[in-house]
């Protein structure tokens, strides 16, 4: 490049410096506070729906009926009944937190088809001798 045009450009910028005016620093500082991040959080994310509102409107008694009738009509609809074994278990694991281990079932003896002859035979041949 030129002199002649780094010097124009010098002198663009020296301009440009003098006409813009300065800010205070108080101004700034009250602007800052609206800026992008702080306005979120004004302004809050959090949505809530409908439903959600209308939840925590509701009092405890409300929710306590509520929960009692949609059991009632899943105990209708149900056919399955339990025996008093596994309604102690649900009823211990929610109680618990954990689930309940069950009795441990007793192993059976493997038994095979062959006999002690038939494996001595078998350990003859295989080997030779």
């Amino acid at each position: 490049m030129s002199s002649s045009i780094v010097k124009q450009s010098l002198a663009i910028l020296e301009s440009d410096d003098l006409t813009l005016p300065k800010k205070n620093k108080k101004e700034k500082k009250t602007k800052d506070i609206f800026a992008g991040k702080h306005l979120k959080d004004l302004q809050g994310t959090k949505k809530i729906s409908l439903s959600e509102t209308r939840k925590t409107l509701l009092s405890k008694e409300e929710i306590y009926k509520k929960n009692l009738k949609k059991l009632e009509l899943l105990k209708q609809v149900t056919t399955l009944k339990l025996d008093e074994e596994i309604k102690n278990r649900i009823i211990q694991r929610n109680v618990t937190k954990r689930p309940v281990k069950g009795k441990s079932k007793k192993k059976k003896d493997k038994k095979t088809v062959f006999t002690e002859e038939d494996f001595k035979k078998f350990e003859e041949e295989y080997t030779g001798e």
